[in-house]
Formats: C-alpha cells, sequence, structure tokens
C-alpha cells in the first residue's frame, strides 16, 4: 500500500542518517548484515489497509535485533508504524567510534 511505502520510506532515511543502516523488505533479500533492518509485511493484508489505525486493531509487531541483524513483523500497518518507531528509538550513534 502507498501508506505503508510512505512509512518505510520516511524511517529508512531516518534510520539511515542516524544509524548507518540499511532498511530492506523481505523480498529484496532474504541474506541479511548485522547493519540492516528486515521488514516481514507478509501477513498484512493489503486490501485491507487502513492508513489510521481502528479501535480493537491488532497494533502488535515482533522486533528482534540480534548480532545477525534486526527483523521487523506486523499483521497490520499500525503496528508496522509502531515497531519501526520503537526500532529509531533504540538507535544511538556514537561520532567517536562511526557505529
Amino acid at each position: 500500500s502507498d501508506d505503508l511505502r510512505f512509512a518505510v520510506e520516511r524511517y529508512s532515511r531516518y534510520i539511515s542518517l542516524i544509524g548507518r543502516l540499511s532498511v530492506k523488505s523481505l523480498s529484496e533479500n532474504s541474506n541479511i548484515s548485522p547493519n540492516e533492518l528486515l521488514l516481514d509485511c507478509s501477513e498484512i493484508d493489503f486490501k485491507q489497509v487502513n492508513p489510521y489505525p481502528r479501535m480493537g486493531e491488532n497494533e502488535a509487531y515482533q522486533l528482534t535485533i540480534n548480532s545477525t541483524g534486526s527483523y521487523l513483523r506486523s499483521s497490520s500497518l499500525t503496528g508496522f508504524i509502531r515497531g519501526l518507531s520503537t526500532f529509531v528509538q533504540l538507535i544511538q550513534y556514537d561520532s567517536e567510534t562511526g557505529r
């Protein structure tokens, strides 16, 4: 959906700027490096994506960060945006080490 694409592009630019990380969707590449965030939106029903949160909507997301990379999965647009927001809050750039 355009709303999901817009959110991913916006957060991708921000993540790239502050964390020197890249963002990929699951369909682009199944191999991931420690400096990439892999987005899995395969559970989202794009026919029913609503750009605004709704009462009772499942906003859950699964964010996994480990030595092999970072993974975000959700079954709703709202959950995805919540997960991207959480991921951004975890990024800290250390100007001394360049990481």
